[in-house]
C-alpha cells in the first residue's frame, strides 16, 4: 500500500488554515511520517471508531445530522455491523472483507464538531 500525500494535497490544507489532522492507529508512523513532511501534525484519535459510530446514531436519527448523497458513505453507513464479545463490551465495525474508510472520517467529522471543536460544512468528494 503506498500512501501519496502530495504536497498538491497539504498545500490545499494549508489553504483553509488547517495545521492538523486526526487519524486513527492504522499504519503508525507509516502514515504520520507524510503529513510531517509537509508541516501538518496527524494526531491519532482518541476514540476508538466504534465509539465514534454509536454516538453518529443519534444525530443522525434526530435529523440534527445529514449526510451528503453518496452512495458508498450510505453503503458503509448500513453496513456497520453491532457485536458484543464474550466480556459483554459492544463493538460496532464493518462486515468482514467490507469497508468502512469513509464512514470512519465522517463519524470523526461528526464526533468533533458534536463536541464543539467547530462546526463546518461538510462537501465529501471522493473519487
Amino acid at each position: 500500500v503506498v500512501l501519496d500525500i502530495g504536497s498538491n494535497d497539504c498545500t490545499l490544507l494549508k489553504a483553509y488554515d488547517v495545521t492538523k489532522v486526526v487519524g486513527d492507529h492504522y499504519g503508525g508512523e507509516f502514515v504520520k511520517e507524510p503529513f510531517r513532511k509537509h508541516g501538518i501534525n496527524y494526531e491519532l484519535c482518541k476514540r476508538p471508531k466504534s465509539d465514534l459510530f454509536r454516538d453518529m446514531l443519534p444525530l443522525l436519527n434526530s435529523g440534527h445530522v445529514i449526510l451528503p448523497r453518496h452512495d458508498r458513505l450510505i453503503a458503509q453507513i448500513v453496513g456497520l455491523e453491532r457485536r458484543v464479545s464474550r466480556a459483554g463490551r459492544d463493538s460496532i465495525d464493518h462486515a468482514p472483507g467490507a469497508h468502512d474508510d469513509i464512514a470512519n472520517a465522517v463519524s470523526g467529522v461528526v464526533g468533533a464538531i458534536a463536541s464543539g471543536v467547530g462546526s463546518a460544512w461538510l462537501n465529501l468528494i471522493w473519487d
